[in-house]
């Protein structure tokens, strides 16, 4: 009788061993289902998400290609209504393309404009800069007013690669120099010609 029992108790073991397997590659596998689901939705998310920030840009770009000139109050009233409609940017900026030669009359002309303390910073010694001169929202990126671009490598690669190849480019994550803390953030440039 021990036998038996031991041999029914083994092949009740074997049976509770193969249910558990299956039970295990069960929940596996709608693991890895939902895990799919969930991911493609996030992606789906993202796309559109991104989708929209580009089509922005673009539009951004095309009232700088229909204007002779776009005044900063212009700018502010198109792109505030852009981030009110699409949201989650820290910033829109119009980055003006400054040859060294030309800097102090372009911080002139911006101070005329109402900014007494404005200057480009930080102070380099290349010959062209890629300053921030429009900024929407103003209130909490001050400090982006006036900023060269060109003074941080991750974000003249991208600028460069924008203005060589017509495309819009995205920069490798960077820290906002407006933010006290480290906030990640990614410059995306769309290059803008003169008419």
């Amino acid at each position: 009788d021990g036998i038996r029992d031991a041999q029914e108790s083994r092949g009740l073991g074997d049976v509770y061993k193969r249910q558990f397997l299956m039970t295990r590659s069960w929940d596996a596998s709608r693991i890895a289902a939902d895990f799919r689901r969930d991911a493609s939705a996030v992606a789906v998310a993202l796309r559109t998400t991104v989708g929209q920030h580009l089509e922005t840009l673009y539009f951004v770009r095309e009232l700088f290609r229909a204007s002779q000139k776009v005044e900063r109050h212009e700018f502010d009233a198109f792109v505030q209504e852009a981030s009110r409609r699409h949201g989650a940017y820290q910033a829109l900026e119009w980055v003006r393309r400054v040859p060294a030669s030309e800097v102090e009359a372009f911080e002139e002309a911006v101070r005329a404009e109402g900014f007494p303390d404005f200057r480009v910073h930080p102070r380099t010694d290349r010959t062209e800069r890629f300053v921030v001169d429009y900024v929407v929202p103003y209130a909490g990126n001050e400090p982006v007013h006036g900023y060269d671009l060109a003074s941080h490598p991750d974000r003249l690669a991208a600028l460069e690669e924008a203005r060589d190849t017509g495309e819009i480019v995205a920069s490798a994550p960077t820290d906002l120099i407006q933010e006290a803390g480290e906030q990640i953030a990614v410059l995306v440039c769309v290059p803008v010609y003169q008419n």
